[in-house]
């Protein structure tokens, strides 16, 4: 097959899955399995199961990772970026379309209405998330500590940034690593803090800040998508004032309802808050460093995943990482959930994602169905 044929048959797939990968990344990862490893013969299975582990203990959107890896596998450096760039655009051209028609609609009361219903969902799906989400990080006593530890430096007002990697820092500390391979990864971290808010504080354009901000959550994505509630909380709303919890919660419902990578959130923020450019900028800050690491690590896959120092360090990170979405969720229920309709729906809600395992598209699509009647026929 010739590297033209390899590139469109890249595009035409992860244009599919993009518009298909509804249900999340392991839905979405299943898929990509079945196509390149059962249909198409593109990699083993073994070294499908080596790209997903590695996914999952570097920053990043773990979908997006594995199609720009599987991309560089069929067809080198171009056809990383096609499978990547091919994947999340379905994605991000939804979330364009729906930030616009929000723009537009989304402060008349009839659809702010509507939204309450979804609101208390998106409540429901977050707790459900963290629910998953802990169970295979808070395996010991140790990690409960660091994840307790990161909640009391929150609420302190620490920088949520500084807390993860230094959370990291203290499980590599905790698993006896040597100091030479200790050190450099120290002034490696504060070194690039330091450079971050050097760069924050000189760079004053909203456009130019809001890429920044989106590059800074595109690296740190560590553990789960969810981590970017944290950072907006932190950043877009307390520090800059750009956005509401209103805002924040129909922005992840949008990211709930559209294919692909659910971190397409950023698209939709950019918009809100700076229109086409923004978005622009937003989507590009959020899945570069995705990927320079699937180009930094696709030559070397096994010995990134059995390295125990990564390993040591992000299995901190990603306890601290829990810890401030936990936060985060605490600080949307204040604001969303506040009357014995959303507690009933929430509950609800929580129940069937739970107990039934419902897709969270048909959450959404069902609190949309309630907010419609509840404002137009009570």
């Amino acid at each position: 097959m010739s590297k033209r044929a390899k590139l469109l048959e890249i595009a035409t797939l992860f244009l599919k899955l993009g518009f298909i990968g509804f249900g999340g990344p392991i839905s979405t990862i299943a898929m990509m399995e079945d196509e390149t490893v059962n249909k198409r013969k593109w990699v083993r299975r073994d070294y499908f199961l080596e790209i997903m582990a590695v996914t999952n203990i570097v920053p990043g959107p773990n979908a997006t990772e594995m199609a720009a890896h599987l991309g560089y596998i069929h067809a080198g450096f171009p056809g990383l970026l096609i499978a990547g760039i091919s994947f999340m655009l379905p994605a991000t051209i939804i979330s364009v379309i729906l930030a616009i028609a929000y723009t537009q609609v989304g402060s008349l009361p009839e659809v702010n209405g509507g939204f309450s219903i979804i609101n208390a969902i998106v409540v429901a799906i977050l707790i459900s998330a963290l629910i998953r989400l802990s169970k295979p990080v808070y395996k010991t006593n140790f990690s409960l500590f660091l994840g307790a530890g990161s909640l009391i430096a929150v609420l302190f007002g620490c920088d949520q940034f500084i807390i993860m990697l230094i959370i990291g820092l203290i499980s590599l500390i905790f698993h006896s690593v040597n100091q030479e391979q200790l050190t450099p990864m120290i002034v490696g971290v504060f070194s690039f803090d330091n450079i971050y808010f050097r760069f924050e504080s000189i760079i004053q354009s909203k456009l130019a800040q809001l890429g920044l901000f989106f590059l800074k959550v595109g690296s740190l994505l560590f553990g789960s998508t969810y981590i970017l509630i944290a950072f907006i909380q932190q950043d877009l709303i307390k520090n800059f004032n750009w956005l509401t919890e209103q805002q924040v919660i129909d922005a992840i419902a949008v990211g709930q309802i559209t294919p692909g990578p659910i971190s397409a959130t950023a698209t939709f923020i950019g918009y809100v808050i700076a229109g086409f450019p923004g978005s622009i900028i937003s989507t590009i800050g959020m899945f570069l460093p995705s990927f320079i690491i699937v180009l930094l690590t696709a030559k070397f896959l096994p010995k990134i995943n059995h390295l125990s120092t990564i390993k040591n360090f992000l299995d901190g990170v990603s306890a601290s990482a829990v810890a401030l979405i936990a936060f985060a969720i605490i600080n949307i229920m204040k604001s969303t959930i506040n009357d014995l309709t959303s507690i009933i729906v929430a509950s609800l809600a929580l129940f069937l994602s739970i107990k039934y395992r419902v897709d969270t598209l048909w959450l959404i699509i069902g609190g949309a169905l309630i907010g419609f009647i509840k404002v137009y026929i009570f």
